[in-house]
């Protein structure tokens, strides 16, 4: 019937489409814009659906169009090829997300792996219940962030003590 990434993902709209035409049938063209298909395909999908040659011309009949793809739209092939195609699309935003993160640029000292909470800036004001970060744009706030997580994974004894006085 044709390659299914072709067309599976037109059904939905050529359906609708061929709910609002009054015609009796259908010709290639018509289903190769509806499905937005080549040619050979179109012919080789009304073959398969039931189409049939009036002189030079396939045609086959809107209502038995209608239910071929209703029926292909409720089959296991269509509802696997929809779901493997929103696991791409969900696979192709987290990659765009993650490579845009990538670009970002942390300037970073060179001690800031051996830094501990006592040698954080002063920009970074840590207290019970609270903690401010003055930065002057996104890439300072940035810097600070992990100038802020190195010392905590580096003193974390001292962090605990300092957020959780009490224990």
């Amino acid at each position: 019937m044709g390659r299914q990434a072709e067309w599976f993902q037109q059904v939905p709209a050529a359906l609708d489409a061929l709910q609002h035409l009054t015609t009796p049938v259908i010709d290639r063209a018509t289903l190769q814009r509806l499905l937005s298909v080549h040619r050979r395909t179109a012919i080789r999908l009304m073959h398969g659906f039931g189409g049939y040659q009036a002189g030079k011309t396939f045609l086959i009949d809107r209502a038995r169009l209608i239910q071929q793809l209703a029926e292909v739209a409720t089959g296991d092939p269509y509802h696997y090829a929809a779901q493997r195609r929103e696991r791409l699309v969900d696979h192709l935003d987290r990659t765009r997300r993650e490579l845009a993160a990538r670009r970002v640029k942390i300037p970073m000292a060179p001690d800031v792996a051996f830094r501990e909470l006592s040698g954080l800036p002063r920009t970074i004001r840590l207290a019970p219940g609270k903690l401010e970060i003055t930065c002057t744009d996104a890439q300072d706030l940035l810097r600070q962030l992990m100038e802020l997580a190195q010392g905590i994974a580096n003193d974390y004894e001292k962090f605990e003590h300092v957020v959780n006085p009490c224990r």
